[in-house]
């Protein structure tokens, strides 16, 4: 749990400080995704959401115009991801497991980022992004998300104990 908590803090950090330098095309990469993919598919529905709610709710605070459309798409997303997560056969191999985990990427991103820019769309609400435009959006995010996801798996399998340090 103190490995998520300083995680996010990392991730959170990074998001508002550096993520704007990544941009693609005036557009800023979402790096609090990934990691709400990949804990509620690891880790379940209740940290997924609780996650999913906390992260949301930090991004939006940057934006109060809009604040909470983050928040509830992080919530859906980490909700429908966790309970996926049981329904996915565990007798897939290596390969279509990672097959199948990009395309669940793929289409996370394309779900978040088509969701918030059709709420900007129904309440008038800040720009609404070219469908082209999202869609590059779309596959960026996507390649960031799984950079960010193999990170996260190396950092979680970490066996780091006192004893191994003396």
């Amino acid at each position: 749990m103190i490995r998520l908590i300083i995680i996010s803090v990392f991730m959170v950090y990074f998001q508002y400080f550096y993520s704007a330098n990544l941009g693609f095309f005036n557009t800023v990469p979402n790096l609090l995704l990934p990691v709400v993919i990949y804990y509620s598919l690891i880790r379940g529905n209740i940290t997924g959401l609780i996650l999913g709610f906390f992260l949301g709710a930090l991004l939006d605070i940057n934006s109060p115009t809009t604040f909470g459309i983050s928040t509830l798409l992080f919530v859906l997303i980490a909700f429908l991801l966790g309970e996926m997560r049981s329904k996915i056969n565990p007798r897939l191999n290596r390969g279509e497991q990672k097959v199948f985990l990009l395309l669940i990427l793929f289409i996370v991103n394309l779900f978040y980022f088509f969701m918030k820019d059709l709420i900007f769309l129904i309440f008038n609400v800040g720009q609404v992004l070219p469908f082209l435009r999202i869609f590059g959006l779309v596959l960026y995010n996507t390649v960031y998300s799984c950079i960010i996801i193999i990170v996260l798996f190396f950092i979680d399998n970490l066996k780091i104990s006192m004893k191994s340090l003396e």
